[in-house]
Order: structure tokens, then sequence, then C-alpha cells
């Protein structure tokens, strides 16, 4: 089985949630749930940065979900460091006209979440 990191704006991170819990549901691992922050920009800010990266690290696959337009900065720093560690990566959605770095070949495009889901179940390896 993979091993997930999920990125999203702080907005989404119910939807993140969801996504995390039916990722293991289905077998697959989690680096790191960042949904477990209560907030987005805390006293302690620079942890929170420093395990969101370790995740990004220690996964083989990166998703990025873009499915609202909503403000993303740190996903782009994320999707930065996925695509320097030679990641797998995943971007859903097409709320991502910020960055050019997201239309990189070898990144794997998928229109909605359910689409992603249902590869995620067909067995990413």
């Amino acid at each position: 089985m993979a091993t997930f990191y999920v990125a999203s704006a702080f907005g989404n991170k119910e939807k993140v949630a969801a996504i995390v819990q039916t990722l293991r549901a289905m077998g697959h691992k989690v680096s790191h749930d960042w949904t477990q922050q209560e907030h987005a920009y805390t006293q302690h800010a620079a942890i929170h940065a420093q395990e969101d990266r370790e995740g990004v690290e220690g996964c083989t696959h990166f998703v990025a979900l873009f499915d609202e337009p909503l403000r993303s900065l740190n996903t782009y720093v994320e999707l930065g460091i996925a695509l320097g560690l030679h990641k797998q990566v995943y971007v859903i959605g097409d709320c991502d006209s910020d960055c050019i770095f997201s239309r990189l070949p070898g990144i794997k495009r998928i229109a909605t979440l359910a689409e992603f889901m249902a590869l995620a179940k067909g067995g990413i390896a």
C-alpha cells in the first residue's frame, strides 16, 4: 500500500480529514494528518511547518487538493517539496492557476475527488 500526504488550503480541513480517514480505511498509510490542528496559524507555526515538511518527506504519494478557489500558499510550498523529492504527485481539481509548477509533466491531474478516491481504491501502489 501507499503512504499519502494530502495537502490543501486550511479551509478544506474537513474534506481532507475525510480523505485521510478513507485512505486509511482502504489500507493506505498517511505520513502526517495536519487536520488535527485547530488553527492554521498559531504560536506553534514553526512546529506545524516542520511536521508538515516531514509528512511530505515521508510520503510516497503527494496529493494536492485544489477543488475550491481557496488561498493555498502553504499547499504550493508542500507541492514544491514533493516535486523536489521526486514524489508521485496528484493534483485534484483545477483551482490551482496561481502556480505554473502544478502543471509540470509527470504530475497526475485528476478532475474530481471522486475520481481520485476510485483510483486509490483500485490500487495505487
